[in-house]
């Protein structure tokens, strides 16, 4: 079982590219648990889209605590569990890949890949320095510090450390792994300043 776990939020200028992403991920993934504490969004959900795979879970913004304790709840011991933002798009190839690579006692915390202006004014793909994406094999060793949401700087270097307190091995190897942000507009100023944790590798 691939599952993917997200937050649907209330977003009136990007529901739309929102729910695209979800029901591009539904083909990929075999189940999606969503949570949302949004009416129009869950409605939109069940009523405007096909999707067949997924659960939804009634969160007011959940907590990493909150996805990992859902995913534990419902996983098996070889069960892929992904935590993600809702605007990451994961492509077929990069789930083999992530499945591949997500060992037991092994994290991949990956960063995605955005269209940024370069310094000439062309649009470049570039590779942005925080983690969108969590992946997990089996039951997740849930640390005592993951009691805050996801979305709120600086969250993903938080949990990183935390998730290296419980022994994981945390690798990022997004230059062979590509994840895109689904983010109205697509590209987006230069900006070289990014720092990754764990390094960003092939």
């Amino acid at each position: 079982m691939r599952r993917l776990i997200v937050n649907l939020y209330e977003d009136p200028k990007r529901g739309d590219e929102m729910l695209e992403t979800l029901v591009k991920n539904a083909g990929v993934f075999d189940q999606l648990l969503i949570f949302t504490s949004g009416k129009v969004a869950c409605e939109r959900l069940m009523y405007s889209t096909n999707l067949t795979n997924f659960e939804v879970v009634s969160e007011d913004r959940p907590t990493f605590r909150d996805y990992f304790v859902w995913a534990n709840s419902v996983s098996g011991a070889w069960d892929l569990n992904v935590v993600a933002n809702v605007d990451i798009e994961v492509s077929k190839e990069a789930l083999v890949e992530i499945d591949n690579r997500t060992h037991e006692g092994a994290c991949l915390a990956l960063s995605r890949w955005d269209t940024r202006r370069g310094l000439d004014g062309e649009p470049v793909e570039v590779i942005h320095g925080g983690t969108d994406l969590w992946s997990f094999r089996g039951l997740i060793r849930i640390p005592e510090r993951s009691v805050f949401p996801l979305g709120l700087f600086p969250c993903d270097y938080a949990i990183n450390h935390s998730l290296l307190g419980k022994g994981y091995v945390m690798t990022n190897p997004a230059k062979s792994i590509k994840l895109y942000h689904r983010h109205t507009p697509h590209i987006y100023d230069f900006d070289d300043g990014f720092i990754s944790r764990p390094d960003i590798t092939e």
